[in-house]
């Protein structure tokens, strides 16, 4: 060590010598502080070395300062502190450079370093300022590598993702993209959307282009996609917009998902379902008019029975009673006019059953009272009817229907049912009427659909053409209920 070089460690090294002003500025560094002379060698150190290189202070003063230089990297740095004495400039930090420093234990930590030459009287020293950025470094590879991660999942998704400017040029688009497109992504990035995959026909993406820096962007929408081979696919788009401080947009993010076979799908779902509808009015229509028919060919049977059967029959039978016969065949004649009385009720019950004229003239309440008279009277089934809550008030055709159900209904209590009682229920609920049959018989899993009767399955198609709905509930020996709600007025 020369003379000149002890002074000025003395000086720098002792707080109350000559060098004072130096040596209050290396230690008001907020890093690690050194002054290394033009011989290489470190002629000062403040306290923060200790946490950085692991060396007291003073410990280092007057070693070289290789001393902290990695082993495969002292040779490049004698040459460079070399060419910076020659020639001092400051350098400062933050440059993209990837540095090492070597601590006492021999490991290795990341800095920054700056450079800041000074002149002594001794000649040219160096202020080294040394910062450990090894949990920057830490912090910078996780995000590198997070933003690899992302890159690889961006690349992955099974979706269209595109960055965009402001402007609507391409800055980023995936694989998926690509490969859906037909174009490779040198083609894409720095084309504007609109221009290559947008149809020229369609101004859903130019719209929503004007909408990208304003209230009324949209972050969910559609728009077709045109294909390098002309082909058309439907997108569905959710959007993210990036913004500058200044609220400014910088980018959007889209991530699409192409729909085109879903909506294909909806639009064959909704071309089904109308023609099912248009098949089911159709159907319903014929079903009213065979319905029609049946009660007109029913009517008109009652009435040839009415105007030739029962009025032949009661003229056979007032012919039979004006008849003179000996004592011996009177019981004969009795007989016969008891056959004849039976025949006539018979068919009066056929006509009522085909077509009850009270419905016209005293109204369903009457008809319904008299089906269930005659229920009790020929198999003596207890019957209630309740109709407190029916005002009337409904069309003829609505009361036939709720008629030939009841009539259904009661065929199968008749029947098939075993029951010792049954109940109906006739009430009116704001526009809707609703007729509830119900027995305690032994259940049934449907109704009787034997030769000459509707059957569940026109009890429901009846109930159907009137606009309402039917259910049946039976359960295995707690008996069956039939409930029908019908509009007052046909449809």
């Amino acid at each position: 060590m020369t003379a000149s070089t002890a002074t000025a460690l003395q000086n720098w090294t002792q707080p109350d010598g000559p060098g004072m002003p130096l040596w209050a500025l290396v230690s008001a560094v907020p890093d690690a502080g050194l002054v290394v002379g033009g011989n290489g060698r470190i002629m000062a150190a403040n306290a923060r070395c200790l946490a950085v290189f692991g060396y007291e202070p003073g410990s280092l003063v007057g070693r070289p300062l290789e001393l902290l230089i990695p082993d495969h990297a002292r040779r490049a740095h004698a040459g460079n502190m070399a060419g910076f004495l020659e020639h001092p400039t400051a350098r400062p930090m933050g440059r993209p450079l990837s540095l090492r420093a070597k601590r006492s234990d021999g490991s290795l930590v990341a800095v920054d370093v700056s450079l800041n030459p000074i002149s002594l009287a001794s000649g040219r020293a160096v202020v080294v300022s040394v910062r450990d950025i090894s949990s920057l470094a830490t912090r910078a590879s996780q995000l590198r590598e997070s933003e690899r991660q992302l890159k690889r999942l961006v690349e992955d998704l099974p979706f269209a993702a595109v960055s965009i400017d402001n402007a609507g040029t391409i800055r980023y688009c995936n694989a998926f993209l690509c490969e859906l497109s037909g174009y490779d992504a040198s083609e894409l990035v720095g084309a504007r959307w609109v221009e290559v995959l947008s149809p020229p026909s369609d101004d859903s993406d130019r719209m929503w282009l004007k909408s990208v820096a304003g209230d009324g962007f949209l972050s969910r929408y559609e728009s077709p996609l045109l294909t390098r081979d002309g082909q058309t696919r439907l997108l569905e788009w959710s959007n993210t917009r990036h913004m500058n401080e200044h609220g400014e947009v910088l980018t959007v993010t889209c991530i699409g998902e192409d729909v085109t076979a879903e909506r294909m799908m909806q639009r064959e779902r909704e071309q089904l379902i109308q023609e099912l509808r248009r098949v089911n009015a159709e159907r319903l229509e014929l079903l009213g008019r065979l319905t029609c028919a049946e009660e007109k060919e029913r009517r008109r049977i009652a009435h040839e029975l009415h105007d030739d059967a029962i009025q032949s029959l009661t003229g056979v039978g007032l012919l039979t009673a004006s008849l003179r016969v000996e004592d011996g065949e009177r019981l004969k004649v009795r007989r016969i006019q008891e056959i004849l009385s039976g025949s006539i009720s018979g068919l009066r019950r056929l006509m009522f059953e085909l077509h009850p004229a009270s419905l016209g003239h005293t109204g369903l309440t009457a008809a319904l009272d008299k089906l269930l008279a005659d229920l009790a009277g020929e198999t003596g089934v207890r019957v209630r009817f309740d109709a407190a809550r029916y005002a009337g008030d409904v069309d003829r055709a609505q009361e036939t229907c709720l008629f030939r159900i009841c009539q259904e209904a009661l065929i199968n209590v008749r029947k098939h049912a075993q029951a010792g009682s049954v109940e109906v229920e006739l009430s009116g609920e704001e526009d809707w009427v609703v007729l509830l049959v119900a027995d305690d018989g032994v259940g049934t899993d449907s109704l009787s659909s034997a030769a000459g009767h509707l059957g569940l399955v026109s009890m429901h198609e009846r109930a159907e053409i009137a606009g309402g709905r039917l259910t049946v509930e039976s359960t295995p020996g707690r008996g069956t209920t039939v409930r029908c709600r019908l509009p007052r007025h046909a449809p």
